[in-house]
C-alpha cells in the first residue's frame, strides 16, 4: 500500500464509490479519474488535498451539490 503514494495517474472509474475520502494518500497523483461512480456530494467536508493534482474527472456521478469546486483547497 505504501507504493500507492507515488502513483501519478489513478483511474477509479466504474467502482460505485460514494466518497473520495481515501484519495488524500495519493500525494503524487496528477490525473485522477473518478467518473462513473456514485458520488453525490463534493464539499469542503470531503476536501481533497492533492498538491500535484492537475486533472480531475467527476463526470457521470450525479453530483447534487452546486458548490462542487469548493473542495479543491489552495495549497
Amino acid at each position: 500500500m505504501d507504493q500507492l503514494v507515488f502513483m501519478k495517474e489513478v483511474n477509479l472509474s466504474h467502482n460505485k464509490l460514494t466518497s473520495l475520502d481515501e484519495c488524500n494518500m495519493l500525494q503524487c497523483v496528477t490525473i485522477l479519474d473518478a467518473s462513473n461512480n456514485n458520488l453525490r456530494y463534493i464539499t469542503k467536508r470531503h476536501a481533497l488535498r492533492l498538491p500535484s493534482l492537475q486533472e480531475l474527472s467527476l463526470s457521470n456521478n450525479g453530483i447534487l451539490c452546486k458548490e462542487v469546486f469548493d473542495f479543491l483547497m489552495p495549497f
